[in-house]
């Protein structure tokens, strides 16, 4: 138990920032998959909302920055918790994340937690491919924080194997879990002819050597599900050290279901029932990314011991008229009144794929739009061109999403603001979004104001 004495301190750290969480990867996330790119498209915040006697609060936020570059490149991502008492934001942990170089591949992602206004090194994990950038190792380490020798600790590692132009194994060594020393995870996965996993069997070993059955998964896909091996195999390298390193799950293709046993009394006995639905017209896209807009709703069911499932919680799904994801409401079943209950609410904001770093031009019949300075004090500029004469509609919103301010402008011409003509709407520090309109056209930018 060295191992886990030297790291009391980075335990007690998680525990003071996440409570229930024990020394383990950080997982301050939804579990919902949320692709950060789409249709020329970044994501740019998520604010999470917890639902307290009958009302909506603030809960969690994260800020997403991209590279100024390889606009599609995030750099980092930014956890933020509320603040009741002063009606403020503040930062709990930062990710960083760093890319090879076909800037196409995460090589590594950097966690650092924000304790008392002090930055202390948490977690790091390193991505290895191969030559045919397929993802092969995942090397999780931690800081030790012995006075006498501080480094980083290797705490897990994951590998992964190949066959048949698909994933066929798992095998993970884990050292974050308190109920002993290490842990020895190997998941099997069976294939069907597409390419894609419909069997995911999980066993768990001391020694590497004695294999016991944990857990078995079985999936089924949607009709329209066009998931391949190789295109699973392409996802893993591009999308999973993504998901990974925010706690997300990784989703092999369109689920309509998933089936979850444990292994009880040497038999599989059911636990879980994940159902999915879809919208009824669902374009044809290579990759999940695309079809992910087109989820309506994620359900779960536990069974019963006495026999049958029953509803255990929900998420419902809300887009964009652009089909960006605009929000995911998540319900739980409360058994006594046979009703779903509000749990939490994450909304996103979506911004161009080269806001405010953008010096590209953009296609000829496209809306430039420019805000400077940016972040702002008092004054800042707004700057709209368009080969149409149509006049531009302008509106300002703050990161709840209400509306701080609206006026018009023509085109190929600029508008100088001070937030003191918004009065008391934007009197604090932070993020606000602007979005220019021209009839069916729209640009949105990311404004910051710091006092």
């Amino acid at each position: 138990m060295k191992h886990f004495r030297n790291l009391l301190f980075i335990s007690l750290m998680a525990v003071l920032l996440f409570p229930g969480l024990c020394f383990a990867l950080p997982d301050d996330n939804t579990g919902i998959v949320i692709p950060p790119i789409s249709q020329g498209w970044r994501l740019s915040q998520t604010v999470t909302e917890q639902y307290v006697n009958n009302d909506w609060v603030n809960n969690q936020r994260k800020i997403y920055c991209y590279n100024q570059i390889y606009h599609t490149n995030i750099d980092s991502i930014c956890t933020q918790s509320y603040n009741f008492q002063t009606n403020s934001w503040y930062t709990t942990m930062v990710r960083a994340f760093q890319y090879d170089a076909t800037h196409q591949y995460i090589t590594d992602c950097s966690i650092k937690m924000l304790l008392l206004r002090d930055t202390f090194p948490y977690w790091k994990i390193q991505f290895t491919y191969d030559v045919d950038h397929k993802l092969i190792k995942i090397t999780d380490k931690v800081f030790n924080p012995d006075m006498d020798y501080r480094f980083w600790e290797d705490v897990k590692r994951t590998y992964f194997t190949y066959s048949n132009n698909t994933i066929s194994q798992i095998m993970c060594w884990d050292a974050t879990l308190n109920i002993h020393p290490h842990i020895y995870v190997k998941t099997d996965l069976e294939a069907d002819y597409l390419g894609r996993i419909i069997t995911e069997t999980t066993q768990t070993a001391l020694d590497s050597l004695t294999w016991s059955n944990h857990k078995k998964i079985m999936n089924s896909y949607y009709v329209n599900d066009n998931s391949t091996g190789a295109i699973i195999i392409d996802r893993i390298a591009r999308e999973l050290p993504l998901n990974y390193a925010m706690g997300d799950t990784f989703e092999h293709g369109m689920y309509t279901e998933n089936i979850t046993q444990t292994w009880w009394d040497n038999s599989w006995q059911n636990t879980y029932r994940d159902s999915y639905t879809y919208t009824t017209d669902i374009p044809t896209y290579p990759d999940l990314e695309h079809n992910t807009r087109s989820i309506n709703s994620h359900s779960r069911e536990e069974w019963l011991y006495g026999g049958g499932w029953a509803n255990l919680e929900n998420h419902l799904f809300s887009f964009c008229p652009n089909g960006n994801l605009n929000q995911i409401l998540f319900l739980s079943w409360d058994m006594l009144d046979s009703q779903w209950l509000y749990v939490e609410r994450t909304s996103c904001c979506w911004e161009d794929l080269t806001a405010n770093e953008d010096n590209v031009s953009p296609a000829i019949s496209d809306i430039n739009l420019s805000v400077y300075p940016n972040p702002f004090n008092e004054n800042f500029n707004i700057a709209v061109r368009s080969k149409s004469p149509t006049p531009i509609k302008v509106r300002l919103y703050n990161v709840r999403g209400q509306a701080v301010y609206e006026t018009r402008m023509l085109p190929n011409t600029n508008l100088a603001l001070n937030s003191k003509t918004f009065s008391d709407k934007m009197n604090s520090s932070g993020i606000y979004f602007l979005k220019v309109s021209q009839g069916t056209k729209s640009k949105c930018s990311k404004i910051i104001r710091l006092k």
